[in-house]
């Protein structure tokens, strides 16, 4: 298997992908995009954690941030 960092296509939607300490990353905005249609994963995942007690008590702030390549300007 081919370890570099590119997008890859799911239902033909983009996924960005990555390669980090010899394991395959995926960006969770992209695939929660794609899960649910969001047109603004970021507002969705907000919501989400308000919505899931075990969401709200911090489950997600372990989680390691990468920078990963973009097509154009981040979204915020």
């Amino acid at each position: 298997m081919e370890k570099e960092n590119k997008i890859v296509l799911f239902e033909e939607k983009k996924v960005r992908k990555l390669w980090h300490n010899n394991e395959c990353w995926f960006v969770v905005n992209d695939v929660v995009q794609i899960l649910t249609e969001s047109v603004d994963p970021a507002a969705y995942m907000r919501q989400l954690k308000r919505r899931d007690p075990e969401l709200a008590k911090g489950a997600l702030q372990n989680v390691m941030l990468l920078a990963v390549k973009t097509d154009g300007v981040n979204k915020k």
